[in-house]
């Protein structure tokens, strides 16, 4: 999807843009254009050019010697009369770009007329895998230096901000080549591609509230509270439709984006240039990643920047990060001036399912995590896949576990798919979004019932119990998901030693396995004060879900002593 960016530059006069539409592959060095690119030409059947190969062509000589000779300057001056000759190709052709082509406003700007662009993304971790090396680094003259690692990041964080102007994002880091290829057939609609050259015209969202809806695109999810209702919207790309949603969710006119250092680095010039685009005034609020935030003190900050800009109760917050973002946001829109409204933008897959599910915000205290909060819902929580896949992939699949839980107590054709398609799911491609979509509506549905507070919360909380339990002793080697995965198999395995339960904790396992997760909780340390700590407690007793088959579940209040001492049994408890 483009965004609302002015483009610069003109296409070249020859090309018919509404008829041919080359594929343009943007990215940083080692992202994989070249060999995907030949790949995917291959695979629509039509030509594929590098445009280094074209420059060096032209120029009789190398890279490197152009480089040496005429000095960046000169190589750009090249750069730029290759790509209009390409560009003016009557043929459909895949182009595989240099790393700062796309970064250049006039090359970004005759891209976006005569093509679609793909920004293959890649972390600076594997980048740095794929070009630490010698002859990686002769052909790339500007990839260098003493220390390449912090060249990368560098670098990157500086050209991020254009390569997120791309029609679409396609992450490879975690994909292999084949996998990158039909991802992107997908999203282009490539199949349609036949012998004459033609290719679908690119869609243009151009203002605010002109967009075109996305195929197969489907309605928000509704979530019902007694504060208030909000829309959960699902798009595959972030994109104008950001700045579109939240600007009708406030009639003021200044938006105040909280984001963490790494996030803002990767998400947030687009959607904040996109904001100024429909009129708003627009001020970015940045603060230092990791639990460390997510405390009183930086609420306090940020209420000091709201006032110094004259916030008022018309005008909005916006969320844009993970979980802690999430609630950290959401607790300084629900207490400044007795609260104002604020959307929610997650990038992480808890945050999407679970952070911005429900209205709960929190902040942790010196006695406690999650101690300090409120209820106070969004307007809108605004979902976009190409924000969920600039996670690490661990902290997705982490992530997931929250979409395992809604699926193995309410879900069983959910299940399946989480099984069946775990692969997939893993690397945040289709049927992700999907997945997620029917998570956040299996959660709205218990949000929505009369009996929820009552009966239904003990079902969000399967396997926080010995979950947390295992956190707290195993501290930061685990991520929250990875730990509640855990607790899940071990209260599931309780349950079938007491016979309330029959090969659910066999298909639990599975999933588990399947999704790349930790199964081995009989090894883990345990602190047994989460359990003496757990809020469900009371007399002894504990109150927890059980699963007696997959897509149901059972609630239960059962004697503490006895969980505790089955997982001693076990041999976990540290």
């Amino acid at each position: 999807m483009s965004s609302t960016s002015t483009r610069v530059g003109q296409p070249p006069r020859s090309l018919d843009a509404t008829e041919r539409r080359h594929v343009v592959l943007v990215g940083y060095a080692g992202s994989g254009k070249t060999v995907v690119g030949r790949a995917l030409a291959e695979r629509i059947g039509c030509d594929f050019v590098d445009l280094d190969d074209v420059i060096v062509e032209a120029a009789g000589t190398s890279l490197r010697d152009i480089f040496r000779r005429h000095g960046d300057v000169g190589f750009r001056a090249r750069e730029r009369a290759a790509l209009r000759e390409i560009l003016a190709r009557k043929n459909v052709a895949v182009v595989a770009t240099g790393g700062a082509t796309f970064v250049d406003p006039a090359m970004r700007g005759w891209i976006h007329e005569a093509g679609r662009s793909v920004y293959l993304q890649a972390s600076p971790e594997s980048l740095l895998a794929r070009l630490d090396g010698g002859d990686q680094r002769a052909h790339r003259p500007l990839v260098g230096g003493p220390d390449l690692e912090q060249t990368i990041r560098r670098t990157l964080s500086e050209r991020v901000p254009a390569y997120e102007e791309a029609d679409y994002t396609v992450r490879t880091d975690l994909s292999r080549v084949e996998h990158v290829v039909e991802e992107i057939v997908r999203l282009l609609r490539l199949d349609r591609l036949g012998a004459s050259g033609r290719a679908p015209a690119r869609r243009r969202f151009e203002t605010p509230g002109a967009e075109e809806p996305e195929v197969g695109e489907t309605p928000p999810v509704q979530v019902r509270l007694p504060a208030g209702s909000y829309p959960v919207h699902f798009r595959a790309a972030a994109g104008s439709w950001l700045a579109h949603e939240i600007s009708r969710s406030s009639s003021g006119p200044r938006v105040v984006v909280i984001a963490d250092e790494a996030v803002a680095a990767l998400h947030a010039t687009p959607l904040v240039n996109g904001l100024r685009d429909s009129g708003k005034s627009v001020s970015l609020q940045v603060v230092p990643p990791g639990e460390e935030s997510k405390v009183l003190s930086m609420a306090a900050m940020l209420y000091g920047r709201l006032l110094e800009q004259g916030i008022d109760r018309h005008d909005l917050v916006v969320a844009l990060g993970g979980g802690v973002i999430c609630d950290l946001a959401g607790f300084v829109a629900s207490t400044f001036l007795r609260g104002i409204p604020h959307v929610q933008v997650p990038t992480t897959t808890l945050a999407a399912v679970d952070a911005t599910i429900g209205g709960k915000t929190a902040l942790h205290a010196p006695f406690g995590r999650n101690l300090i909060g409120t209820t106070y819902p969004p307007k809108a929580v605004l979902v976009a896949g190409t924000h969920l896949a600039s996670q690490p992939r661990r902290e997705h699949v982490a992530g997931l576990v929250e979409v395992l839980k809604l699926a193995v107590t309410l879900d069983a054709p959910l299940f399946d798919t989480l099984t069946r398609e775990a692969e997939h799911l893993a690397r945040c491609v289709d049927p992700t979004l999907t997945v997620l979509r029917r998570a956040v509506a299996l959660k709205a549905e218990l949000l929505a019932r009369a009996d929820f507070v009552t009966g239904e919360r003990t079902v969000l909380s399967f396997g926080h119990t010995v979950g947390e339990a295992i956190e707290a002793a195993e501290g930061s080697r685990l991520l929250h998901g990875e730990a509640v995965g855990l607790g899940m198999l071990a209260e599931t395995e309780w349950a079938e030693a007491e016979g309330w339960c029959a090969g659910s904790g066999a298909a639990l396992a599975q999933a588990l396995r399947a999704l790349g997760l930790p199964v081995d909780w009989r090894g883990r340390a345990l602190d047994e004060r989460g359990i003496g700590l757990e809020t469900k407690r009371r007399g002894g007793h504990l109150r927890l879900a059980f699963v007696p088959r997959v897509g149901s579940h059972e609630v239960r209040t059962v004697p503490a002593a006895a969980l505790v001492e089955f997982l001693r049994r076990r041999g976990t408890t540290g």
